[in-house]
């Protein structure tokens, strides 16, 4: 069988080569959406179903199954997550919500040109003409579409793969991490949410290297991203105000508040590395 960690940088490279493909097909299917002239707002949710398909995991796929024949298994989705390593990335989705979400507050604060500033008022405007919805249907797309698609995709692509060449590239699962995560954060071209993702990538990232599971770094993403998802549905069912959501409003919340959640984020993850590289039943005995 061919060893395909011998090899990174040609694999990377046909990555970047099947990405380039995968725009293209982006492009041409958007083209062939907007001549459709169908409504607006099933525009928008085939559009960016298309980009997150197109731009992630089909080109992750597509890399993987010319160089092994076993891509999913290489990339961490034939191997189920620890029962208790599961549970315990639904829970540090929760208890590090403070701390990323004042993250969010001081990225905020950095300096950033104009035009970011407005591509990411626009993009914040469409994320909320979707998600403000208090339909039962559309919560369910909306989970489907915001939660698990960009879950799973923006998973094998970047924790699946990318990470996995750039391990054995730099020589540093460290630095695989990382770099991944920054490249993670600036992929999605939200500079505003940059500090945020980049803490959430760095999480997955070890996740993903201490269980060699795809499912544990995905399960995180999908519950990240579920929350935000009912937090627009219940606050239009429940007639809150939107401001309710602005991330302006950690800047008053607790530091200390934040504090405790970047402790309690850290035990979790300390303790999903004990259950996955068995410290925990050392411990136990």
């Amino acid at each position: 069988m061919r060893n395909y960690l011998s090899r990174p940088l040609p694999h990377l490279m046909l990555l970047l080569g099947c990405l380039a493909v995968g725009m293209l097909c982006v492009m041409a299917a958007s083209a062939g959406i907007n001549a459709a002239n169908a409504d607006g707002t099933f525009t928008i949710y085939a559009l960016t179903g298309a980009q997150t398909i197109g731009m992630f995991l089909l080109p992750a796929w597509a890399a993987m199954r010319i160089v092994r024949r076993r891509a999913w298994a290489w990339l961490g989705l034939c191997r189920p997550p620890r029962t208790a390593s599961a549970l315990a990335a639904v829970f540090l989705a929760f208890v590090i919500l403070s701390f990323i979400t004042l993250t969010a507050a001081v990225n905020e604060l950095l300096p950033l040109p104009d035009w970011v500033v407005q591509m990411e008022a626009d993009a914040e405007r469409l994320t909320e003409q979707l998600l403000m919805t208090g339909s039962w249907q559309r919560f369910w797309l909306n989970m489907l579409w915001a939660a698990a698609l960009p879950a799973v995709a923006e998973e094998v692509f970047f924790r699946g793969f990318l990470q996995n060449v750039l391990h054995r590239l730099l020589g540093s699962a460290h630095w695989a991490i990382l770099v991944t995560a920054v490249i993670f954060s600036a992929f999605h071209l939200q500079f505003v949410s940059f500090l945020p993702r980049l803490c959430m990538g760095i999480l997955m990232g070890y996740m993903f290297y201490w269980s060699r599971s795809l499912w544990l770094p995905i399960i995180y993403h999908f519950i990240n991203n579920a929350a935000g998802v009912f937090a627009y549905f219940h606050i239009v069912r429940s007639n809150i105000s939107i401001e309710a959501l602005s991330i302006d409003a950690a800047m008053n919340a607790s530091t200390l508040l934040s504090a405790l959640s970047a402790i309690a984020g850290g035990m979790v993850m300390f303790l999903i590395y004990c259950i996955e590289s068995g410290k925990l039943r050392e411990m136990r005995g």
